[in-house]
């Protein structure tokens, strides 16, 4: 960790072995891991070892338009199996949503619309374990909050990772340029290249 997409060559499907790929196929286009076809959500999962801080935090860095309505990237926390949480963001909307092992997906959480976002922003998903308390952060700014308990740390399908979710709802543009999680043993290194402008 991180894992940085900008210097990978294109390729299809996109395979690591420190990531399990739910719902299809991802792959690397001009530096950024995008859904490698449109037919549902696509979400990676950091399998190497579960996030078991009081306070844990899944980060990404998107660049390139999110603009088209449908489209829609973000940071997560997952399940091995896939359920938990993440991070919609699309156009000018923030949403937190959870969602099943089986991918269906319930808003819970929303800024409202009106968002601008810059190439490179740090989109940030965070959860107190203990009491399901979910924060979404634009570089370091609170955009959403959210409690929620229906995936809670340690129950029966085990523990939350860091994890991805990507959905190609029209066009495909942009897509996530780097990707690291807190809370792990140690904290993770920082993600570079970010643009810290246009704040939501």
């Amino acid at each position: 960790i991180p894992i940085d997409f900008t210097g990978l060559s294109d390729i299809n499907p996109y395979v690591n072995t420190d990531l399990t790929f739910i719902g299809g196929n991802q792959k690397i286009s001009a530096g950024r891991l995008v859904p490698a076809d449109s037919s549902s959500i696509k979400r990676a999962v950091y399998n190497v070892a579960a996030a078991t801080a009081t306070t844990i935090v899944s980060k990404v860095n998107i660049n390139g338009s999110n603009a088209v309505a449908g489209d829609a990237r973000g940071p997560a926390l997952y399940k091995s199996n896939g359920e938990g949480y993440h991070v919609r963001i699309s156009g000018g909307d923030v949403a937190i949503q959870k969602v099943t092992s089986a991918g269906a997906v319930t808003q819970i959480a929303s800024n409202g619309g009106g968002g601008i976002f810059a190439d490179g922003s740090l989109f940030e998903l965070s959860m107190i374990t203990a009491t399901g308390a979910m924060t979404v952060l634009q570089n370091s700014v609170s955009v959403a909050t959210v409690t929620d308990t229906t995936y809670a740390q340690g129950d029966a399908s085990g523990d939350f990772f860091g994890g991805i979710y990507n959905n190609w709802g029209n066009s495909n543009a942009g897509g996530i340029e780097q990707f690291t999680i807190d809370g792990l043993a140690a904290a993770g290194p920082a993600i570079t290249n970010v643009n810290t402008t246009n704040v939501v």
